[in-house]
Protein backbone atom coordinates (compact mmCIF):
# COMPACT_ATOMS: atom_id res chain seq x y z
CA UNK A 1 0.00 0.00 0.00
CA UNK A 2 1.22 3.44 -0.91
CA UNK A 3 2.05 5.90 1.86
CA UNK A 4 -0.38 8.80 2.30
CA UNK A 5 0.89 12.24 1.42
CA UNK A 6 2.02 13.81 4.70
CA UNK A 7 1.99 17.45 3.63
CA UNK A 8 -1.77 17.90 3.96
CA UNK A 9 -1.91 21.69 4.28
CA UNK A 10 0.67 22.04 1.53
CA UNK A 11 -1.63 19.94 -0.67
CA UNK A 12 -4.52 22.28 0.19
CA UNK A 13 -2.26 25.17 -0.83
CA UNK A 14 -1.43 23.37 -4.09
CA UNK A 15 -5.15 22.90 -4.73
CA UNK A 16 -5.72 26.66 -4.20
CA UNK A 17 -7.77 26.37 -1.01
CA UNK A 18 -5.50 28.91 0.62
CA UNK A 19 -4.98 32.42 -0.70
CA UNK A 20 -1.56 32.76 -2.33
CA UNK A 21 0.56 35.78 -1.51
CA UNK A 22 3.30 37.21 -3.72
CA UNK A 23 5.91 35.21 -1.78
CA UNK A 24 5.49 31.47 -2.36
CA UNK A 25 8.41 30.69 -0.02
CA UNK A 26 6.76 32.36 2.97
CA UNK A 27 3.46 30.67 2.15
CA UNK A 28 5.12 27.26 1.99
CA UNK A 29 7.05 27.85 5.20
CA UNK A 30 3.67 28.33 6.92
CA UNK A 31 1.99 25.30 5.35
CA UNK A 32 5.00 23.09 6.02
CA UNK A 33 5.06 24.24 9.65
CA UNK A 34 1.36 23.27 9.92
CA UNK A 35 2.38 19.89 8.46
CA UNK A 36 5.02 19.50 11.21
CA UNK A 37 8.03 20.34 9.05
CA UNK A 38 10.49 23.12 9.76
CA UNK A 39 11.73 24.97 6.70
CA UNK A 40 14.55 27.41 7.36
CA UNK A 41 15.49 28.17 3.77
CA UNK A 42 14.42 27.61 0.16
CA UNK A 43 16.51 24.45 -0.12
CA UNK A 44 14.78 22.92 2.94
CA UNK A 45 11.42 23.63 1.35
CA UNK A 46 12.51 22.18 -1.98
CA UNK A 47 13.96 19.01 -0.43
CA UNK A 48 10.87 18.46 1.71
CA UNK A 49 8.53 18.79 -1.28
CA UNK A 50 10.65 16.51 -3.48
CA UNK A 51 11.02 13.88 -0.75
CA UNK A 52 7.27 13.77 -0.12
CA UNK A 53 6.22 14.08 -3.77
CA UNK A 54 8.27 11.11 -4.98
CA UNK A 55 6.41 8.89 -2.48
CA UNK A 56 3.06 9.56 -4.15
CA UNK A 57 3.98 9.48 -7.83
CA UNK A 58 1.67 6.97 -9.50
CA UNK A 59 3.42 3.62 -9.92
CA UNK A 60 2.40 3.36 -13.58
CA UNK A 61 4.59 6.38 -14.45
CA UNK A 62 8.02 5.37 -15.67
CA UNK A 63 11.11 7.07 -14.28
CA UNK A 64 11.95 8.46 -17.72
CA UNK A 65 8.44 9.96 -18.05
CA UNK A 66 8.78 11.57 -14.62
CA UNK A 67 12.18 13.07 -15.43
CA UNK A 68 10.99 14.26 -18.85
CA UNK A 69 7.88 15.88 -17.31
CA UNK A 70 9.99 17.62 -14.69
CA UNK A 71 12.57 18.94 -17.14
CA UNK A 72 10.00 20.16 -19.64
CA UNK A 73 7.81 21.57 -16.86
CA UNK A 74 10.54 23.79 -15.42
CA UNK A 75 11.92 25.16 -18.69
CA UNK A 76 11.83 28.97 -18.64
CA UNK A 77 9.73 28.91 -21.82
CA UNK A 78 7.16 26.45 -20.42
CA UNK A 79 6.98 27.01 -16.66
CA UNK A 80 4.01 29.35 -17.10
CA UNK A 81 1.95 26.15 -17.44
CA UNK A 82 2.61 25.56 -13.72
CA UNK A 83 1.67 29.12 -12.80
CA UNK A 84 5.22 30.48 -12.79
CA UNK A 85 5.43 33.69 -14.79
CA UNK A 86 8.79 35.36 -15.26
CA UNK A 87 10.14 38.15 -17.40
CA UNK A 88 12.15 35.60 -19.40
CA UNK A 89 9.09 34.33 -21.29
CA UNK A 90 9.17 35.14 -24.99
CA UNK A 91 5.59 36.39 -25.06
CA UNK A 92 5.91 38.38 -21.82
CA UNK A 93 8.67 40.68 -23.04
CA UNK A 94 6.43 43.76 -22.93
CA UNK A 95 4.59 42.81 -19.73
CA UNK A 96 4.91 44.00 -16.15
CA UNK A 97 6.30 40.72 -14.80
CA UNK A 98 9.44 41.36 -12.81
CA UNK A 99 10.21 37.84 -11.54
CA UNK A 100 13.60 36.58 -12.58
CA UNK A 101 13.58 32.87 -13.38
CA UNK A 102 14.70 30.69 -10.45
CA UNK A 103 15.13 26.95 -10.99
CA UNK A 104 14.20 26.11 -7.40
CA UNK A 105 10.97 28.03 -7.64
CA UNK A 106 10.18 26.42 -10.98
CA UNK A 107 10.62 22.94 -9.44
CA UNK A 108 8.45 23.87 -6.45
CA UNK A 109 5.71 25.22 -8.70
CA UNK A 110 5.91 22.12 -10.91
CA UNK A 111 5.45 19.84 -7.88
CA UNK A 112 2.58 21.96 -6.55
CA UNK A 113 0.95 21.82 -9.97
CA UNK A 114 1.28 18.03 -10.07
CA UNK A 115 -0.18 17.72 -6.56
CA UNK A 116 -3.07 20.01 -7.50
CA UNK A 117 -4.08 17.55 -10.23
CA UNK A 118 -4.09 14.54 -7.91
CA UNK A 119 -7.27 13.12 -6.46
CA UNK A 120 -7.82 13.75 -2.76
CA UNK A 121 -8.13 9.98 -2.23
CA UNK A 122 -4.68 9.43 -3.76
CA UNK A 123 -3.30 11.97 -1.29
CA UNK A 124 -4.72 9.98 1.64
CA UNK A 125 -7.50 12.50 2.29
CA UNK A 126 -7.17 16.14 3.26
CA UNK A 127 -8.23 18.09 6.35
CA UNK A 128 -10.35 21.22 6.31
CA UNK A 129 -8.22 24.28 5.65
CA UNK A 130 -7.32 26.38 8.67
CA UNK A 131 -7.36 30.17 8.32
CA UNK A 132 -4.82 30.39 11.15
CA UNK A 133 -2.23 28.98 8.74
CA UNK A 134 -2.95 31.17 5.72
CA UNK A 135 -5.98 33.20 4.66
CA UNK A 136 -8.59 31.14 2.84
CA UNK A 137 -9.78 32.03 -0.62
CA UNK A 138 -13.16 33.78 -0.44
CA UNK A 139 -15.00 31.04 -2.34
CA UNK A 140 -13.52 28.38 -0.05
CA UNK A 141 -14.49 30.35 3.04
CA UNK A 142 -18.08 30.70 1.77
CA UNK A 143 -18.27 26.98 1.00
CA UNK A 144 -17.05 26.06 4.49
CA UNK A 145 -19.62 28.42 6.04
CA UNK A 146 -22.38 26.74 4.01
CA UNK A 147 -21.23 23.30 5.14
CA UNK A 148 -21.11 24.43 8.77
CA UNK A 149 -24.68 25.75 8.56
CA UNK A 150 -25.93 22.50 7.00
CA UNK A 151 -24.35 20.41 9.74
CA UNK A 152 -26.15 22.25 12.56
CA UNK A 153 -29.45 20.79 13.73
CA UNK A 154 -31.96 23.00 15.52
CA UNK A 155 -34.41 21.42 17.96
CA UNK A 156 -36.50 23.63 20.27
CA UNK A 157 -34.20 26.62 19.57
CA UNK A 158 -31.05 24.64 20.49
CA UNK A 159 -28.37 24.10 17.88
CA UNK A 160 -26.42 20.86 17.81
Amino acid sequence: MKEPFLLKHTALYAKHWYFRSENIWEDLTKTLYADDYISECKDDTLRCLIRNYVKIIPEEKSKSDIIYSLISGILPSDCWKCGYYTKEHNWFKNSNFTNIYDTREAVVRFILSEISLMDVVDLGGLPKPDKKILPLRKDVEKQLEKEAKKSKITIFNFQF
